[in-house]
């Protein structure tokens, strides 16, 4: 595994015949109280390509955030959404 502050390199693995699955890293898994059955939330990025993943907390449904849309460009309005919501993810555990 190669990692720095926000990225970690990871293999994908085969699971049966049509399956693939990616593993978690153990220092990640603790840090958010991910154990086995948890459930997670996986988004994807139409634009970009590229997932995201957050641990599934029913109190991040609860969070409010305020957006000054009319202030952003379009693409920076997507950014900001995406950053608050994973902002109150991490703050509900």
């Amino acid at each position: 595994m190669v990692a720095d502050d926000i990225r970690t390199k990871r293999k994908i693995q085969q699971l049966g015949s049509s399956t693939l699955a990616v593993t978690l890293p153990a220092d990640w898994a603790r840090k958010h109280g991910a154990t086995k059955g948890d459930e997670l939330l996986l988004q994807r990025d139409e634009i970009g390509g590229s997932l995201l993943l957050v641990p599934d907390s029913p109190e991040a449904a609860n969070a409010l955030a305020t957006i000054d849309a009319d202030s952003l460009a379009p693409a920076a309005v997507e950014r900001t959404i995406l950053a608050r919501y994973v902002r109150s993810i991490g703050k509900s555990r």
